[in-house]
């Protein structure tokens, strides 16, 4: 049977296919194609052709390469059910190389018989692997390698900016985290007894109080001394938790947008303070913001790094300088409707006991806050049109052009969204247009703990986000990793679930395991099932404080494994790969043990380097020759091992197979039957391609994972 097509009759076909199926009129009866467009600019796309089963024994693409070489391969078959007449299912992703956004990715389909006699040809096509605008994702997302920075935290590289007052307690970077000084614990006693019951009605104890008000004095200096070493470990991204002047070690209390906090990037210079109003043509840059914009952007830039921003749109810190305004002036205060507040004549009844009290009429009695009433994190208004007060949103759109724009040159190259179900969908769908106005290849994630796919593209409807923190892969991994009774079988239905989101999406979700609200992954696997059956449980009692043991990181390696084998971009959060520990907020925020600082003062938060070099082998797969483009761009199938302890997951690109065989078990687990099952559906004998460096090796290690390969020549 001949299926080669006339040009008349194979444009219409392409026209079709560009709407994302042919019709059944443009192929031979029973025939029907599906091309889904990923990235014009990697010329990436997903194909699927349902063909009688009589029709043919197999599907090779014969694909031309955008660099003019030409790649064949064969396409992964499967029966399709209850199918009448019997019919199979050819599927594979297919990549053609860098190019123009708008050039055709260029391939034909031979049909095989049970030899190797080609019975016909589908095509040549020419189609567009754009998903088309508002569709896209930026393509240096796509699988890329995450780090996620906490600057108080990470390290110090100039003293000189490091916070000083009687607010703060200067801590050694050493020193051991559980300790206190009897005169750290007076001056936090004094400084509760200084302020406003908002700012410190959270802490329970003196304690607590003074962990809040310990400053370790790290910076963006010192996160442009490690740039080299992120690199080393594979990282092509950092996330940054919030950098805008505030008064909190975490900075989620933001006092400017405009500028960068100077202990985060200052000179240790005289105070600056620009004589600034909300509009745009006051606004000066200071040499904390140009130490970002001259040093920390060009030197990540020159290491194949991005930087992301935490944006943090939904509230502030009551010494923002717009609030600080109505907390003095009142309902008076030009800024007073930027805030959900509660003005001292609201209720007319309460005015005289209010003046008896020496309030004055209009004063500020109260306002909404993000984590209590009157609490420290005040919220902005929300419009009548489901957006923020328009003043308020006019404020954060011209901060976003500012970092993302720049008049000094090229600004940040993302966001992280915080709190995203906080903020009304009108605004985020108006702010994530501005950004990708002010710079297409931007990325912007929000932060989601549940599946937010509504807010990714669809057939229907333009993207908000390009993707999310990826709590959703997150839960149900660190749940297998921990809980024996969760079986595989679970595990894999939870995240082949996920794989139902557009594959563009699908390659940018930050795939972290852990993060800043949450306890350490270690802390969270040391604790067994009883830290991981509800994700970011509190840790118990008998192990707080106590270093994880050698099965816990054993099984945090594992989870990175886990990461750079599922589609997405895997994220680390800073510490992890030298054995960091602690249970949730404030002691998963602990100073990064660096080796070359010395011995930490407490034994038990002594840096691993032998455990970061596990992270390195584990995320430099990303970038092997071979292994990385399957990893960073493949498409996704969970295996079914059968075996509770034991999870597969294949990836694939052009032919080329990549099986991650992960054994929790604390006994070794021999992979042949898996890979027996796997073979025939491969491109080729299995070949061991991680550490056991392209062997015939099949044993997996306890709580360890192994690589396999398939489609190349040994």
């Amino acid at each position: 049977m001949n299926l080669l097509h006339r040009s008349a009759r194979r444009l219409a076909m392409v026209a079709a296919l560009v709407a994302g199926r042919t019709a059944a009129a443009d192929l031979p009866p029973g025939f029907e194609l599906r091309w889904t467009p990923i990235s014009g600019g990697l010329g990436l796309a997903d194909i699927a052709l349902r063909a009688p089963e009589s029709a043919a024994a197999g599907a090779v693409v014969r694909l031309t390469a955008r660099d003019g070489g030409q790649v064949e391969f064969l396409m992964r078959a499967e029966s399709v059910p209850d199918a009448r007449p019997p019919a199979r299912l050819y599927t594979a992703r297919l990549m053609a190389g860098s190019g123009e956004d708008t050039s055709a990715v260029r391939f034909s389909i031979a049909l095989h018989g049970d030899g190797e006699a080609v019975r016909g040809v589908l095509g040549p096509f020419a189609m567009s692997a754009s998903p088309g605008p508002g569709r896209s994702t930026p393509d240096w997302a796509k699988g890329a390698v995450w780090y996620q920075v906490f600057p108080e935290r990470f390290r110090n590289g100039e003293p000189s900016n490091d916070p000083r007052g009687p607010e703060f307690f200067a801590a050694r970077w050493a020193s051991d985290w559980r300790m206190f000084t009897i005169d750290e614990i007076e001056a936090a006693r004094a400084r509760v007894s200084m302020f406003h019951p908002h700012e410190h009605r959270s802490l329970p104890d003196a304690r607590a109080a003074a962990i809040q008000a310990r400053r370790y004095g790290g910076d963006l200096q010192g996160l442009v001394e490690k740039l080299d070493e992120l690199a080393d470990l594979g990282v092509t991204a950092v996330y940054l938790n919030p950098v805008f002047h505030a008064h909190s070690h975490h900075k989620y209390d933001a006092t400017d947008f405009r500028h960068i906090d100077p202990s985060l990037a200052g000179d240790g210079g005289p105070p600056e303070r620009p004589d600034e109003t909300e509009d745009p043509a006051t606004w000066r840059w200071t040499r904390a913001d140009r130490f970002v914009l001259d040093t920390l952007l060009p030197e990540a830039r020159a290491r194949g790094v991005r930087i992301v921003f935490d944006g943090v749109w939904n509230h502030v810190g009551t010494r923002f300088w717009a609030f600080e305004d109505v907390r003095s002036r009142g309902r008076e205060s030009p800024f007073a409707a930027w805030f959900q507040g509660v003005f001292a004549d609201d209720d007319p009844n309460a005015d005289a006991r209010l003046a008896g009290a020496g309030v004055r009429p209009g004063a500020l009695v109260g306002w909404a806050s993000w984590n209590s009433r009157n609490g420290s994190l005040p919220t902005f208004s929300r419009g009548t049109d489901g957006r923020l007060h328009a003043a308020v949103e006019r404020h954060v759109f011209e901060v976003t052009r500012r970092w993302m724009s720049p008049d000094t040159g090229r600004g940040i190259d993302g966001w992280r969204l915080d709190v995203a179900p906080d903020l009304p969908r009108p605004f985020w769908e108006a702010w994530c247009a501005l950004a990708r106005s002010l710079n297409p290849d931007a990325l912007l994630i929000g932060e989601y703990w549940f599946d937010a796919r509504g807010f990714f593209s669809t057939e229907h409807a333009a993207a908000v986000f390009d993707g999310q923190m990826n709590y959703p892969f997150a839960i149900p991994v660190v749940r297998w990793l921990g809980d024996v009774s969760y079986p595989a079988s679970r595990l894999g239905g939870q995240l082949s679930e996920l794989l139902s989101r557009p594959a563009q999406h699908e390659l940018v979700h930050m795939n972290m395991l852990a993060s800043h609200d949450t306890a350490r992954l270690a802390t969270m696997l040391h604790a067994g099932a009883a830290g991981v059956r509800e994700y970011n449980a509190p840790t118990p009692a008998r192990l707080r404080g106590r270093r994880p043991d050698a099965r816990a990181y054993d099984l945090v390696v594992l989870g990175v494994a886990l990461q750079v084998a599922w589609p997405g971009a895997p994220m680390i959060y800073y510490g992890d790969e030298y054995g960091a520990h602690g249970e949730n907020d404030p002691h998963c925020r602990k100073p990064m043990p660096w080796p070359d600082l010395g011995p930490m003062d407490n034994p038990a938060d002594a840096a691993d380097p032998a455990l970061r070099e596990s992270f390195r082998a584990w995320l430099r797969l990303r970038h092997h020759a071979r292994l990385g483009p399957v990893l960073r761009y493949g498409d996704c199938r969970v295996i079914d091992t059968g075996l509770p302890d034991v999870f597969a997951v294949e990836r694939g690109l052009n032919g080329q197979r990549v099986l991650v065989i992960a054994n929790r078990a604390d006994e070794s687990f021999d992979a042949r039957a898996v890979l027996d099952r796997w073979a025939p559906h491969a491109a080729g004998p299995p070949i061991r391609m991680d550490a056991q460096a392209e062997s015939r090796e099949t044993v997996v290690s306890p709580r360890s994972a192994a690589v396999f390969g398939s489609g190349w020549s040994e």
